[in-house]
């Protein structure tokens, strides 16, 4: 039973230290944003893309309105 009861204090530990590290690192991304008088732009913090680029698709020659 020790051995689970460290294993689950060093997750913990483990989880709590990601916690921390992840607000940090979203504060210095924010910090790093230019300055402007508008609202904030959160999806720069983002690494990943949270609205696609739309593309453009070709007409059908079927379609009619």
């Amino acid at each position: 039973m020790i051995l689970v009861d460290a294993f689950g204090i060093l997750l913990s530990a483990f989880m709590v230290i990601g916690f921390i590290w992840a607000l940090l690192d979203m504060l210095y991304r924010i910090s790093r944003q230019p300055k402007r008088k508008g609202p904030a732009d959160w999806t720069n913090l983002s690494s990943y893309p949270l609205v696609p680029e739309f593309v453009k698709k070709k007409d059908s020659p079927n379609f009619r309105i």
